[in-house]
């Protein structure tokens, strides 16, 4: 009888093990890579992730999520921010074109639309990135969460964005944050890299 119940536990263990273990599988299929790309990704998040060199490069199209949780802010390379202003009795969101500048009520739907559509962006590989395209990151984009933390989105010379830790390209990218800088009704050029 003892003998029994140790091979019973023993065998709710192994079984616990094999779950854990496709559960995870399945967690890193559905994040869209391999389980160590997962990993990584996850680490970066909790921070944990190194910078430059250690990025990582998209080997295939895929999904990025952008909005890890709700934004605060998003602030351009040229200091042009869209905010959510909660003072009073309703939450606006607000564009200002520099610190000095005053803020400029927006369209509260417009922008919420805007994060429900383009939190999630397709993306895809960048088979000709390199280190010397890596080591040339412009900011471009912070996203500021009401959580405190950020998130950077550069962009390269030759179009290519970096976000947390990942090299990929995507037009969809680049349109939904020309949307959104046009959604501020900034008088301001939107910024893009240029070489100096």
């Amino acid at each position: 009888m003892k003998n029994f119940s140790s091979m019973k536990v023993y065998f709710r263990a192994v079984s616990l093990l094999i779950s854990l273990a496709m559960v995870l599988a399945a967690i890193a299929y559905l994040h869209g890579g391999s389980f160590r790309t997962l990993i990584e990704s996850k680490s970066r998040e909790w921070g944990f992730g190194g910078a430059g060199e250690h990025a990582l490069i998209v080997t295939k199209s895929t999904s990025f999520r952008l909005c890890r949780t709700r934004i605060d802010s998003i602030e351009w390379s040229n200091h042009v921010r869209i905010f959510e202003d909660k003072t009073g009795t309703k939450a606006k969101w607000m564009s200002q074109a520099s610190s000095s500048a005053n803020a400029r009520e927006l369209d509260y739907l417009d922008i919420e639309k805007w994060f429900g559509i383009n939190c999630e962006v397709r993306v895809r590989p960048w088979p000709e990135a390199n280190q010397s395209r890596l080591a040339k990151q412009i900011d471009f984009v912070v996203f500021h969460f009401v959580d405190g933390t950020t998130s950077h989105i550069k962009r390269t010379l030759d179009a290519g964005f970096l976000f947390d830790q990942s090299f990929f390209k995507s037009t969809e990218l680049a349109n939904s944050l020309s949307e959104l800088y046009q959604l501020g009704s900034i008088d301001l050029p939107e910024p893009r890299p240029e070489s100096h």
